[in-house]
C-alpha cells in the first residue's frame, strides 16, 4: 500500500511540475505500467526527436529501481539493441568504445538514428477530396 501511495504522489508531482522535456503517464490507469516522452536536448545528437520510454514498476520500489526501455531507438552507449538502460560504459561494448575513441562517427550515427526513427514526419497530404 506504501508502494502505491508514493507512486501516486509523485505521478502527480510528474503532472504538475514535469521536468523540461519529459511527460509521464499511467497506461490504462495502472500504477506499476507507465510511459513517458522525452524531447531530445538541444546541442545534443538527439536534439528535434521525440523518444517513448515504458516503465515498469517493481513490486520492491522503492527498494528496487524501475525497468525502463526505449521504445523509439535510440543510438546510446548507455542503450541495448533492445531499449534497455544499461551500464555499457563498463564493459565497453563497440558504442562506447566509438564513443570514447572515435566520437565523430558515434555522433554522426546518433543523429541518423534521431532522424530515421524519433523525428515526427509532417505529413503532407498530397490529393484534395472534393
Amino acid at each position: 500500500m506504501q508502494r502505491n501511495s508514493r507512486l501516486k504522489r509523485e505521478l502527480q508531482m510528474l503532472s504538475t511540475e514535469p521536468p523540461p522535456g519529459v511527460s509521464c503517464w499511467q497506461l490504462d490507469g495502472k500504477v506499476e505500467e507507465l510511459q513517458a516522452q522525452i524531447v531530445g536536448g538541444a546541442n545534443t545528437p538527439y536534439d528535434g526527436g521525440l523518444f517513448t520510454v515504458e516503465i515498469k514498476i517493481p513490486d520492491r520500489y522503492p527498494f528496487e529501481p524501475p525497468k525502463m526501455r526505449f521504445l523509439t531507438p535510440i543510438y546510446h552507449p548507455n542503450i541495448d539493441n533492445a531499449g534497455r538502460i544499461c551500464l555499457d560504459v563498463l564493459k565497453l561494448p563497440p558504442k562506447s568504445s566509438e564513443l570514447k575513441y572515435n566520437k565523430v562517427i558515434y555522433l554522426e550515427k546518433a543523429q541518423r538514428w534521431t532522424a530515421k526513427y524519433a523525428m515526427q514526419k509532417n505529413k503532407v497530404c498530397t490529393h484534395l477530396w472534393f
